[in-house]
């Protein structure tokens, strides 16, 4: 992952771009103006994690990988690994997402909003 997908505002760039969508049809899909996505994908915007969710739905992403610097195991091709090594790979995946999820859900509850990383990708969660 690049320095520039270090950040969750350079992952929502990364996956938006990935999806072919426009910073005007993201905004549109999250109820937002174009100015709001490049604020947020430049880490010059506060983002609140009902945007975060909105942002993930409207990728079609987790809002872990929007929050987690790392690759996502279930990008690794079983053509490349025995099948009990591809299952073991995606094992972890999940368990990974849950325990995501946890912290995803515990942030929420300690504050509403999220602070986009500029400069580490763990800074503000």
């Amino acid at each position: 992952m690049s320095k520039k997908e270090a950040t969750i505002g350079g992952r929502i760039r990364h996956f938006r771009n990935l999806r072919g969508k426009t910073p005007q049809e993201l905004a549109d899909a999250i109820g937002r103006d174009t100015s709001s996505i490049y604020k947020i994908e430049t880490g010059k915007q506060e983002l609140y994690v009902t945007q975060l969710q909105k942002i993930a739905e409207a990728l079609n992403v987790s809002n872990c990988v929007l929050l987690n610097d790392k690759e996502p195991a279930n990008e690794v091709s079983s053509q490349n690994n025995s099948e009990q090594e591809f299952y073991k790979i995606q094992t972890e995946y999940f368990k990974s997402q849950i325990e995501c999820n946890k912290q995803f859900a515990k942030t929420l509850l300690q504050n509403h909003t999220l602070q986009i990383a500029t400069t580490s990708p763990n800074k503000g969660l």
